[in-house]
């Protein structure tokens, strides 16, 4: 193993934190997506992690141009898994393509556990979020879904992020 970079400026220790140095390695992704949603309407992304001894984890940023409500759920059960979405690779320079597989719009028959639920808008706070308080590492072989609503009487643009690396555990 190399040694520690030396800032020139500051004679300080070079650090970056891990979820950087995914990315720099190619095993970090990201999609984007952005729905304009009917008054009281919804949507979903379903999450499937493969059975393997990679692990994902997970960043979930959705926001809004008005009063809306994001559910996280686990272990939900489909008969259609909806459109695939791709996931980027977060180095450009790499070849890297996750494992994890993303889905518009599936056909759900059980949502499963609710894990998290954030609302936003007229009279609530979301705040700033922290990945460190917001981030999820999920199981391998699991289903999940991401579900957007829209709390207005009107249509509602909706943008979501996810921001997730996979990696094996050190044996």
């Amino acid at each position: 193993m190399g040694q520690p970079k030396i800032d020139n400026t500051t004679h300080t220790t070079v650090n970056i934190e891990h979820t950087h140095h995914e990315i720099h390695e190619g095993d970090a992704f990201h999609m984007s997506d952005q729905q304009d949603i009917a008054n009281a309407g919804s949507f979903n992304y379903l999450i499937v992690t493969p059975n393997t001894n990679k692990f994902t984890h997970i960043f979930i940023n959705v926001v809004s141009q008005a009063e809306a409500q994001e559910t996280l759920f686990e272990g939900v059960t489909v008969t259609n898994s909806g459109t695939a979405l791709t996931g980027h690779n977060r180095n450009r320079t790499s070849g890297g393509v996750p494992v994890v597989e993303i889905f518009l719009t599936p056909t759900v028959v059980s949502s499963g556990t609710i894990l998290q639920i954030r609302s936003w808008g007229t009279s609530k706070s979301i705040g700033d979020i922290m990945r460190s308080e917001n981030e999820w590492v999920l199981n391998s072989g699991a289903v999940y879904m991401v579900n957007s609503l829209n709390n207005t009487t009107s249509n509602n643009l909706i943008t979501t992020w996810l921001n997730w690396y996979e990696h094996s555990n050190e044996s």
